[in-house]
């Protein structure tokens, strides 16, 4: 079920959160070699993904739904991230630009995080793409990070950059 939806949502650095909004935790600047090799940084509740592309603006066609993930071939990458809410807002954002905040029960999370390149957006020369992030409450916290679609940058091992 569709619960939050923003078909131009703008983002910057090629970088998205969503946390926990009553209950945001920072992330550091350091990413390990986990956080490279997955596009991802997250704790308890918050979690940073890297876009498909790393321009300095873009724009996506952010969707967020209240199920289980789906699989599509069109996803050309996928992350599985468990975060726990302790508040009842979900909010999506960009470096404290934006944001689509949507309401849930407290609890456990798996958060699935499925991107599409969609190509250049003409007004901005930034990247367009369609992100669509599955919320799916868990009985626990035993959710753990999982790649489930790997892009070629993921797969060089790199950050997640691709150009």
């Amino acid at each position: 079920m569709l619960i939050g939806e923003d078909l131009e949502f703008p983002y910057d650095y090629g970088t998205l959160f969503i946390e926990d909004k009553a209950n945001s935790l920072d992330l550091n600047d350091d990413w390990s070699k986990e956080d490279d090799a997955s596009g991802c940084q997250f704790n308890k509740s918050s979690i940073q993904f890297l876009t498909l592309d790393q321009a300095e603006f873009g724009i996506a066609e952010l969707r967020v739904f209240n199920s289980p993930y789906v699989p599509a071939p069109k996803y050309q990458r996928v992350i599985q991230v468990p975060l726990v809410l302790e508040g009842s807002v979900l909010s999506i954002f960009a470096v404290d630009r934006y944001n689509l905040d949507v309401n849930l029960e407290p609890g456990y999370y798996k958060i699935v995080i499925a991107q599409e390149f969609l190509g250049i957006d003409e007004e901005t020369d930034g990247g367009k793409q369609l992100i669509d992030v599955f919320v799916t409450k868990e009985l626990d916290g035993s959710v753990e990070r999982k790649v489930i679609v790997s892009d070629e940058e993921l797969n060089a091992g790199g950050r997640g950059l691709a150009t």
